[in-house]
């Protein structure tokens, strides 16, 4: 909705939708740097936009300091829950390929070898729309690799991998051309579905 909305020239729902969408998820902050790369009419979309993400981000941390008296609370909780600290990405990638060694069976593949897989497949959109002069979907999976990765440890990277819409716009183009391959993708996210689906069933950890 935010980038057609700025395609569209339709300022104030691109507004509306940044301001919500970082207010739902950080991830949102990905929009900052990647509306300055959307092609408008004129600047004064992209001021709008900018500012309703600001904004949105800002209410998000005073809703923090109402509800805890400390706009950053969710850092903490999200340490206290999910193991969830802020670290480098080099770091945090050296991390999960060390646990490769440490995991077995179908754990190292769903908590290790699909994490990578994620992180390859973002890498490869944003070099991808670089090749194809669409810089602001290659700037927006750049600003979302950083986000989604920068943490000690890393969790639910394929998730968030799904929030990328650029990946998405990727294969569609990939399987214009070659359709076997989006059979393969089709029959291969069926079997992982259900192994998630079998793993969240049994009260086990599927992202």
């Amino acid at each position: 909705i935010y980038f057609l909305s700025h395609i569209k020239n339709n300022y104030w729902l691109a507004g509306l939708s940044g301001y919500l969408s970082v207010l739902t998820r950080s991830a949102g902050l990905a929009l900052i740097p990647t509306t300055l790369f959307i092609k408008t009419k004129t600047k004064y979309s992209q001021i709008i936009g900018i500012t309703a993400i600001i904004y949105g981000f800002l209410t998000y941390l005073w809703l923090n300091w109402i509800l805890f008296r400390n706009p950053f609370q969710f850092s903490i909780f999200q340490k206290q829950y999910w193991n969830r600290e802020i670290a480098s990405p080099v770091i945090g990638i050296n991390n999960l390929i060390q646990n490769h060694d440490q995991k077995v069976g179908i754990d190292k593949i769903i908590t290790v070898d699909f994490e990578l897989m994620a992180i390859i497949l973002i890498a490869i959109s944003i070099v991808w729309f670089i090749y194809k002069k669409k810089y602001q979907f290659s700037v927006y999976s750049f600003a979302m690799f950083i986000l989604v990765t920068s943490y000690f440890q890393l969790i639910s990277i394929p998730r968030y991998a799904l929030t990328i819409f650029p990946i998405m716009i990727m294969l569609a183009q990939i399987t214009k051309k070659l359709w076997f391959i989006g059979i393969f993708l089709i029959l291969g996210s069926l079997i992982i579905q259900y192994q998630l689906l079998d793993r969240f069933t049994h009260n086990i950890w599927a992202y």
